[in-house]
């Protein structure tokens, strides 16, 4: 069951991710990982000085990030946004379903 979605609650989960407390409500094809580093943004809001293929912490030594950094980098921060889209107009649901799919997922990689 899901959150009703014109409300807003934060769900603490420290042993197991969102998807296995909605594992019903949620189609393995639509999980959607995101790479802060190598996922491409919109061209209006990239800053070369933010990002992350160039970038280097003096404080923590990390960086730049080179593919794999997953792989290397420690420690990761993992955060599970769960979407749930439903707009139930005839000849408008699938696009406008996927539109807002999109523009979360750039709003998540803009942060």
């Amino acid at each position: 069951m899901l959150p009703d979605p014109l409300s807003y609650s934060g769900i603490y989960c420290p042993t197991r991710s969102l998807f296995q407390v909605f594992k019903d409500a949620c189609p393995k094809d639509a999980i959607c990982k995101l790479d802060i580093v190598f996922d491409d943004i919109p061209e209006r809001y990239y800053k070369p000085s933010e990002d992350l293929r160039q970038f280097h912490s003096v404080k923590t030594g990390r960086g730049p990030f080179a593919e794999g950094w997953r792989e290397t980098q420690r420690p990761i921060m993992c955060s599970y946004k769960m979407v749930a889209v439903s707009f139930e107009v005839y000849g408008f649901q699938t696009r406008v379903e996927h539109w807002v799919h999109k523009n979360i997922r750039d709003i998540l990689l803009i942060g």
